[in-house]
């Protein structure tokens, strides 16, 4: 008895689970009489562990390892707007609808670890076309460069909206990657609150959305944007780095913070709004998939 007891109280200051528990200590004995201190022991156990910190173990185990996660029990009173936070569209690597070659498709895939890259349609007006992740790119690139139909200067086509090349012997030797780029990726504008993209990412449970105005890319958050913004307004800091924020994050992303602190972006005027000028930066590594 002593031993059900103290599982099923060491269970529930764990998980912080109750009801369940109790249910499930009664399934595996079938005695109704343990119930009773059972649910003595797994309310004051909870109670106890409450009160000594809020998270359970496994949240615990969540934070030490630096994993992003929104718990669904906090409400979040954050500050500012989704510019704020976001990756800009300069410092992102973004494939083109049209006119990429198999060679730079593989390029990007060699010198990064990233998880996915916008679709655009022009460098010009940075129109956002959709997105493609890196697992189904490296898919279909790795399967062309197997072909023997497909060379490294193979035109690869990424807009659903974009016919291939006229030429019959072209569209048989361009790559097609239609079929695995999401047109319609989760888009919010840029002067969206941070506590609704909290929200979208809470209630959606999705790892990234992207930035647009008026259908032009202007950058991606991803769900480690967002608990680093909880993290610093939990602080009262918010807006400025700390110092175990830099420390924590890889070097790139560490000076990317910095900058964005030293020079922060003004809000995009409306009526002037300019897209942003072709880059070769790269996803930081926030951006990494989980």
């Amino acid at each position: 008895v002593y031993a059900l007891v103290g599982a099923a109280s060491m269970l529930a200051s764990t998980t912080r689970m109750t009801v369940t528990i109790v249910v499930i200590m009664f399934e595996l004995t079938g005695a109704l009489i343990y119930v009773l201190p059972i649910m003595l022991a797994v309310t004051v156990s909870k109670s106890v562990a409450e009160a000594l910190d809020k998270d359970g173990y496994f949240e615990g185990i969540i934070h030490l390892n630096g994993y992003p996660f929104l718990s669904m029990d906090q409400e979040y009173m954050l500050q500012g707007t989704s510019d704020e936070i976001m990756i800009r569209a300069s410092e992102m690597t973004v494939v083109y609808a049209s006119g990429e070659t198999l060679q730079r498709v593989m390029d990007i895939l060699s010198n990064s670890s990233y998880s996915g890259f916008p679709v655009v349609k022009s460098a010009s007006t940075m129109a956002l076309a959709g997105y493609i992740s890196r697992s189904d790119l490296s898919m279909v690139a790795e399967r062309a460069v197997a072909s023997s139909m497909y060379s490294e200067s193979s035109p690869c086509c990424f807009a659903r909206d974009a016919p291939l090349e006229h030429s019959d012997d072209m569209a048989r030797h361009t790559v097609d990657f239609r079929p695995w780029v999401d047109p319609t990726p989760i888009t919010i504008s840029y002067n969206t609150d941070v506590n609704v993209v909290a929200e979208t990412f809470r209630q959606l449970g999705v790892r990234y959305v992207l930035v647009a105005h008026h259908g032009s890319l202007l950058g991606i958050i991803t769900k480690k944007d967002v608990v680093r913004t909880v993290r610093m307004q939990s602080r009262n800091n918010f807006g400025r780095p700390t110092l175990s924020s830099l420390l924590s994050c890889r070097t790139d992303r560490g000076q990317a913070l910095w900058r964005s602190w030293r020079s922060p972006m003004p809000s995009p005027s409306l009526q002037n709004y300019q897209p942003p000028p072709q880059g070769l930066a790269i996803f930081s590594s926030e951006s990494q998939v989980l």
